[in-house]
């Protein structure tokens, strides 16, 4: 799963990755949790680009009072995501590139649970984190809600837990947020070709204070030791 991720990387380079002409209300943080307002990027039309905070917990545009109930989910897995009653439609119309600088994940050891910080080491020095969010057709996205897609670990990460967000190449995000869905799209064919792989990222441990979530320092994302870079 992902449940918790930062994001610091400056304004400006947003912007200029992005081609944007503003970045209004962003503010770093190093300890993102649920529930949160998440910097989302989305296609208003094919390289028409938008940025816009959602609220990181799904609801489905179909909800209403009588279905309040329904859970909000953070994750979607990429296993089911097209079948699924609560992503099916937005896995086909609504897709989104959810912005970290990194994300958390804890490795369960002998004494407890050990946090890592998971981040690129390639240029840009963000994740783009694969996403699907609900706006009703007449609301601006801003009013919208996303989830973060999550699939099976990659080997050099899957022994700190067996799930890792969905991760997007920075040279295939338009394909990840334009892509036409057909009855014959495969969306893990899709998700396998816009994807950045392996090698492009690294994982430390680094402090539990990171566990509580009001906790957001800069000391959430340095790593406990210098030797411990993997």
């Amino acid at each position: 799963m992902c449940g918790r991720f930062a994001l610091f990387n400056s304004a400006q380079i947003i912007k200029t990755w992005f081609h944007l002409p503003e970045l209004n209300g962003y503010q770093p943080s190093y300890n993102i949790a649920p529930s949160s307002q998440v910097l989302t990027i989305v296609a208003r039309a094919e390289k028409n680009l938008q940025s816009c905070f959602m609220h990181w917990g799904f609801i489905p545009t179909w909800a209403n009072a009588t279905t309040q109930k329904l859970p909000r989910p953070i994750n979607a897995r990429i296993e089911t995501v097209q079948t699924n009653g609560l992503f099916k439609h937005a896995i086909k119309k609504s897709r989104c590139l959810i912005l970290a600088t990194g994300y958390y994940e804890w490795q369960q050891q002998t004494d407890g649970k050990q946090p890592y910080f998971i981040r690129s080491q390639s240029t840009p020095d963000f994740l783009l984190l694969a996403g699907i969010y609900a706006a009703r057709p007449d609301e601006d996205p801003s009013m919208g809600t996303c989830a973060i897609l999550t699939q099976p670990a990659y080997t050099n990460l899957s022994d700190i837990h067996a799930r890792m967000p969905v991760i997007i190449h920075p040279n295939q995000f338009t394909d990840w947020l334009c892509a036409p869905f057909t009855p014959d799209t495969k969306g893990i064919e899709l998700i396998h070709h816009c994807q950045m792989p392996a090698e492009n990222l690294t994982a430390y441990p680094v402090t539990s204070a990171v566990n509580t979530p009001r906790f957001n320092q800069p000391e959430c994302v340095e790593p406990l030791l210098d030797d411990s870079m993997r």
